[in-house]
């Protein structure tokens, strides 16, 4: 939303929370959002269209294919931003 054009407190008004709060949720959106544009670079995901953006993307399938095709450096920060618990449980299905 933020890139549409909107500004923090119009979406945190919107939402009834804090501006705080939705900056809070942008960071954490753009945490995640960076490892998958390295691994989309690397062409960890070339059985998808070019096109493939983040949001389209689903969080299990990033984590499948991190966990299937990336490096320890991808796999660490994998397990930062997501954490053991919900990394291991997506993985048990490989």
């Amino acid at each position: 939303m933020l890139q549409e054009g909107y500004s923090k407190n119009e979406i945190a008004d919107f939402l009834g929370v804090s501006s705080a709060t939705v900056a809070k949720m942008h960071r954490k959106y753009l945490r995640k959002r960076e490892p998958f544009e390295k691994l989309k670079e690397d062409g960890i995901f070339w059985s998808y269209s070019k096109d493939l953006r983040f949001e389209d993307f689903s969080e299990v399938l990033f984590i499948e294919h991190t966990l299937k095709y990336g490096d320890f450096d991808d796999i660490t920060s994998l397990i930062k931003l997501y954490g053991k618990r919900k990394v291991k449980r997506y993985g048990k299905s490989l």
